[in-house]
């Protein structure tokens, strides 16, 4: 591939609706942005050159970008290219820069990859790292609290995660239509996991609390699966980044099952073999696995000097979920899926075959995303209405791009014992 001549470290991405990868901002120096964006396409391995994607009215540096309903891309915070506060928001789409609202921070917190997420609404929801929570209107340009409440600080009090701190550095997932779990982060780290469900009534919702994990954690990445489960993999359990000195990385993935009782909710799994906290990622594949690779403090001004062995990770590992294997251990018989539509509409019933339909107890997809700095905004899961007959599954699609912003999928059967097939990419738009 060509390169975009400018430098992407620390820059903020989410894939378009049509596959390709749109960054914005880069690294000049620590604290200081860069105001390019440009775009990745995959189908012939190119990127565009600087200037092809209007620049940004001042740099970003980790910043956060998500995919809008619209088609649109909302690129939120970091700091500029002189290292202050980038407290503004702004929507790219049809190729051009169409908002811009601004939001302050505290003065003494920085704008760092905020948690944010698509709501059932259309606005979009911040979740962290503030442990205030508020609700963006893309169109009004106007932010709201979770619950608005004529006692401002009780409202605030509403509106806030249980732990009432800041927690830099925590994933937070949107495993399910409209709900999310906010596990770890902050500095002492915590084991606390909290879940936001989006779907209930208006004036009802607030974060609750959830098992803790057996771990604190901070530096981890969290991946939903498709049978709706979440996997928490690295961090560590040290203050500050990797704390490779003294055993503080975390090595074990655990498992968080939302639909098992209070107090057995998250299980021990295997151990990785590499530390994997800060610049680590953690994405699920087509197959069902995950891939866990990186990890490090990359130097990007180097000066010659090589990183520490320690802080450096270019490998990678895969790592099997439970659901792949029976009660003996053993590889789990999984479910076929040989054929389905490349794309779908809002909406649209299509069909998928696959050998034995009868068997089939879940169709679920999962959009491509991408990760950086623990957090993946654009990862999320729809549960898939189907039917079943003789000559394979009737699947409909969702019918709200709120539910489902427009773009690529990896669409999953799952029997009844919960074994997922390998996936097929398939395509939603309007």
């Amino acid at each position: 591939a060509n390169t975009p001549k400018y430098n992407l470290f620390c820059s903020g991405h989410a894939f378009l609706p049509d596959g390709r990868l749109f960054v914005a901002g880069g690294h000049i120096a620590d604290l200081q942005g860069e105001k390019f964006a440009t775009i990745y396409n995959p189908a012939d391995n190119m990127w565009t050159k600087r200037g092809a994607v209007p620049d940004m009215p001042d740099g970003r540096w980790y910043p956060t970008v998500i995919t809008l309903p619209d088609g649109g891309v909302l690129v939120s915070f970091g700091t500029t290219s002189d290292g202050k506060h980038n407290s503004t928001q702004q929507v790219w789409k049809d190729g051009q820069w169409v908002a811009n609202q601004k939001f302050d921070f505290p003065n003494d917190v920085f704008p760092f990859y905020p948690r944010m997420h698509v709501a059932p609404d259309g606005r979009v929801l911040m979740t962290g790292p503030l442990a205030l929570t508020q609700l963006l209107d893309t169109g009004t340009k106007t932010w709201a609290f979770l619950r608005p409440d004529p006692d401002i600080q009780r409202g605030m009090m509403l509106s806030s995660r249980k732990s009432g701190r800041l927690q830099e550095y925590a994933p937070s997932v949107m495993y399910d239509d409209g709900k999310i779990l906010f596990v770890g982060g902050g500095d002492g780290p915590l084991k606390d996991a909290e879940v936001l469900d989006l779907t209930k009534p208006a004036g009802t919702g607030g974060w609750e609390t959830a098992d803790p994990m057996t771990f604190a954690r901070r530096q981890h990445n969290a991946t939903v699966l498709p049978d709706g489960t979440v996997v928490v993999m690295g961090g560590t359990q040290g203050n500050g980044f990797n704390n490779v000195v003294g055993g503080q990385p975390i090595h074990s993935a655990e498992l968080w099952n939302p639909k098992k009782p209070s107090g057995k909710q998250w299980t021990t799994l295997a151990k990785a073999d590499r530390d994997r906290c800060y610049h680590s990622i953690a994405v699920l594949l087509p197959d069902a696995t995950v891939l866990n690779a990186g990890g490090g403090e990359y130097s990007p001004n180097n000066n010659g000097k090589p990183n520490p062995a320690g802080d450096t990770h270019r490998d990678a590992q895969i790592f099997s979920p439970p659901y792949l294997f029976g009660a003996d251990g053993k590889p789990a018989a999984r479910p076929d899926l040989t054929d389905s539509p490349g794309d779908v509409k809002y909406g649209d019933t299509f069909a998928v075959k696959t050998t034995h339909p009868d068997q089939i107890g879940r169709v679920s997809w999962v959009r491509l995303s991408s990760v950086t700095h623990s957090f993946n905004s654009n990862q999320r899961l729809n549960v898939l209405k189907f039917t079943a007959d003789a000559a394979g599954l009737k699947v409909t699609a969702p019918a709200d791009p709120k539910l489902c912003p427009p773009g690529h999928y990896m669409l999953f059967v799952l029997n009844k014992a919960g074994v997922p097939s390998v996936a097929k990419i398939v395509r939603i738009h309007q």
